[in-house]
């Protein structure tokens, strides 16, 4: 925690040093602990996200329930999938919550949406009031590839 708390940068000019300075907030972009870093955190995630999917109430989306999937990170993304139930998403949300509160780290409620492909406008409304996040839009993109097609029905996925 030390390498956490306490960083120090120097400049170099014309490969020299110049003097050390203290970083303002922890590990920044390009630090090279900051993957390392990550990948331990992430860890931890994915272990919490294990724990509540591991209630007999969770549904997994049912194309992903022969491998028990309902997550997966990708560089700073975290994908939530799950089948679109109040008690499935209560779930996910409280995984997410005890991450939160644990590490300090929240997501982005302004770049996070929730992508739902059924349900009542009442569960809809619900989901959406829970996490807090916006309503995305179907087909949606990422990195090139699509992550929705017609078939799919009753998913969730936040990010």
């Amino acid at each position: 925690m030390i390498c956490v708390r306490t960083p120090k940068y120097s400049i170099s000019i014309n490969g020299e040093l110049h003097g050390f300075f203290p970083g303002g907030r922890g590990l920044r972009q390009g630090d090279p602990m900051s993957s390392y870093l990550y990948t331990l955190v992430m860890e931890v995630f994915s272990g919490i996200l294990i724990d509540q999917t591991s209630a007999k109430n969770f549904k997994y989306y049912w194309k992903c329930n022969s491998v028990k999937l309902s997550h997966l990170f990708f560089v700073d993304d975290v994908f939530l999938f799950c089948q679109a139930d109040f008690a499935s998403v209560a779930l996910l949300k409280r995984g997410l919550d005890i991450f939160s509160s644990w590490s300090g780290l929240l997501p982005n409620k302004n770049k996070s949406e929730i992508f739902l492909s059924d349900g009542s406008p009442s569960l809809r409304n619900n989901i959406l009031l829970a996490f807090g996040f916006n309503e995305g839009k179907l087909p949606v993109w990422y990195l090139g590839v699509p992550l929705y097609l017609p078939d799919l029905a009753k998913w969730i996925v936040l990010l």
